[in-house]
C-alpha cells in the first residue's frame, strides 16, 4: 500500500507562458516515428534564466523530412552547429546547448492551448556557456 499526503503539494500549472522569447536549454532528445511514418526528433527544452518561468518546460517535435527540416536548421544555426551539405550528428549531442526561443502559443481543435518554438536565435556573446 502507498500512503502520499498532498497537502504541500503545490504546481500542476500547465497554462502556456506568454509569447516572447526565452533562453531555452535543451534537455531531452528522443528519436521517434511521426504519425505519417516520418522520422522525428521529439525535444524537451528547459527555460533558464528567467524571473517567473525559469524550470518550465517547452516541448517541440522536429520533423526529419526535406519539407520540414528548415525548423532544424533553424535551432542547428541558434547553437552553432554546422549546417553545409549533408550533416551526421548524434542527437544526445544537441543536449545543454543553450539559444533563444520565440514562443508562441498554439492553439489546435481538441488540445489545450501550449508553446511552441516559432523561431531559434543565437545567444548573445555575452550569454555563451562554453
Amino acid at each position: 500500500m502507498i500512503k502520499l499526503d498532498f497537502s504541500n503539494v503545490t504546481g500542476g500549472n500547465f497554462e502556456p507562458m506568454p509569447a516572447g522569447d526565452y533562453k531555452l536549454e535543451i534537455e531531452k532528445v528522443e528519436e521517434k516515428t511521426s504519425k505519417a511514418g516520418n522520422p522525428m526528433l521529439n525535444m524537451t527544452f528547459n527555460v533558464v534564466d528567467h524571473e517567473e518561468y525559469e524550470g518550465r518546460k517547452v516541448f517541440d517535435l522536429y520533423v526529419l523530412t526535406e519539407k520540414a527540416l528548415w525548423k532544424l536548421k533553424d535551432l542547428f544555426v541558434a547553437i552553432g552547429k554546422n549546417v553545409d551539405g549533408m550533416v551526421e550528428f548524434d542527437p544526445q549531442d544537441l543536449v545543454g546547448e543553450m539559444f533563444i526561443g520565440n514562443i508562441t502559443i498554439e492553439e489546435s481543435e481538441g488540445y489545450d492551448p501550449q508553446n511552441r518554438i516559432k523561431t531559434h536565435k543565437k545567444l548573445a556573446d555575452d550569454e555563451i556557456v562554453l
